[in-house]
């Protein structure tokens, strides 16, 4: 697909693996034989669509909203001993603070997210946890010298504040969530709300030219991934442009991390990525660092604690994940919390193995918010509190992960995550 339009039909000459010069012959089915074959049935429907044709009234669901059991002014001291944490802070003994000397020792500046646990330390019941975003200038300030950098070797020709300032202004904000791993027809099926916001803003096509009545474009790209067990390779290449494996037919540039000693494959172009001439490997490829560099806020989200986890992206690349806002230091904490709580702080059981939910209930509640919630909401704090800049935001959102037995408790936290989607997707383009 390389230099081609993801808005316009492929080529005839692209249509068929057999007349595509750029794929490797190996990689495509032979040419039928003349001799008689057996013929395969088609594919059964999947046992989903069965699930999906019956009204959510009649089949299992969870609660459309998680609830909140008890109110924060009734958590205290005498439940229990209270533990608290932050991003900066892990968790400490606070019996001796009140809920409101808790709050009022945090520093909301660099503090993202406070939390407190009293009595028998229940997410969904003594649980208080707030998400508090608030404007930090220094960040701002920094944010804004490397953006004006960019600008004013991009701008050769003028060094006018205004113009300089402008072509600042003019970047977009991206959100780039990915709810992983959905089929198209598992999409259809079970996030009706999304997929209907989305269709609503699909880009139309006219005699002349593509448009966009509603101000918003949506298009589909479904034939631009890996299938299968791909989810890294497919977030490799979106997130760098870089392959896993080496094509030599690309010379490709090869990058090997210090530390994990994993090597990604990227194209020999990417030195001039942001317009700058420049050597550093991280700063021409490696999304976050470029978004960085043109003056971006950055967000990282994965819904689970990624500590040492190998199911990750920056684990199984060259690249360095560092980033402004992240989801990892709650999910440690809560995966820590409930480690200790369970009784299994001395097994084998790894933080990125620890898991909520079962197939009745949704144990991912944390005081009224599901796990699917609070990433979305950490972005959208993020978007009012640095509405003036630039923001890239990468949000990885695992509630298909659901491989339950009972195929009827597979969609559930899809179906609920469905309705949070929708209703930060209709806030964002309100």
């Amino acid at each position: 697909l390389l230099g081609l339009s993801l808005l316009k039909p492929l080529p005839k000459s692209r249509r068929l693996c057999q007349t595509t010069a750029d794929i490797p012959s190996q990689f495509c089915p032979s040419p039928p034989s003349k001799e008689k074959q057996c013929r395969f049935m088609v594919d059964p429907p999947s046992i989903l669509s069965f699930y999906s044709d019956i009204p959510r009234s009649n089949r299992p669901r969870w609660p459309d909203q998680c609830p909140i059991r008890r109110k924060h002014d009734v958590i205290g001291n005498e439940f229990g001993p209270c533990q608290c944490a932050t991003n900066e802070r892990d968790w400490f003994d606070c019996s001796n603070m009140t809920r409101e000397g808790f709050r009022s020792n945090i520093n909301l500046l660099s503090e993202h997210f406070s939390i407190r646990s009293c009595g028998h330390h229940e997410s969904d019941k003594s649980l208080d946890f707030d998400i508090h975003i608030k404007k930090n200038q220094e960040l701002l300030d920094e944010r804004a010298a490397l953006a004006k950098e960019v600008a004013m070797s991009n701008l050769a020709k003028s060094h006018r504040d205004d113009e300089i300032q402008a072509s600042y202004d003019g970047q977009p904000n991206i959100i780039f969530l990915e709810i992983d791993s959905v089929s198209l027809s598992f999409s259809e099926r079970f996030f009706p709300q999304t997929w209907g916001l989305l269709q609503s803003h699909k880009i139309q096509s006219a005699a002349e030219g593509l448009s966009c009545p509603s101000g918003w474009c949506a298009g589909m790209f479904n034939k631009t991934s890996v299938v299968g067990q791909n989810s890294i390779i497919n977030q490799l290449a979106a997130l760098s442009g870089c392959l896993e494996v080496d094509d030599a037919r690309e010379k490709l540039n090869h990058y090997k991390h210090s530390s994990n000693d994993k090597t990604s494959h990227c194209p020999a172009s990417g030195s001039n990525s942001l317009g700058v001439k420049g050597s550093e490997m991280n700063s021409d490829h490696w999304i976050f660092d470029v978004a960085k560099k043109l003056g971006y806020l950055t967000f990282f989200g994965e819904e689970f604690c990624y500590e040492d986890s190998p199911y990750v992206v920056q684990s199984q690349s060259a690249f360095t994940l560092e980033v402004d806002f992240a989801l990892d230091p709650l999910f440690c904490r809560l995966a820590k919390d409930w480690l200790k709580i369970n009784g299994k702080v001395i097994s084998q059981k790894r933080t990125y193995n620890v898991e909520y939910d079962e197939d009745e209930v949704p144990n991912s509640c944390f005081d009224g918010k599901s796990r699917g919630e609070i990433g979305l909401e950490y972005i959208s704090q993020i978007w009012n509190a640095y509405n003036s800049v630039p923001k890239f935001a990468y949000l990885n959102a695992l509630a298909a992960h659901d491989y339950s037995i009972d195929a009827a408790h597979m969609p559930l936290s899809s179906e609920n995550y469905d309705s949070a989607v929708f209703r930060f997707l209709s806030n964002i383009m309100a």
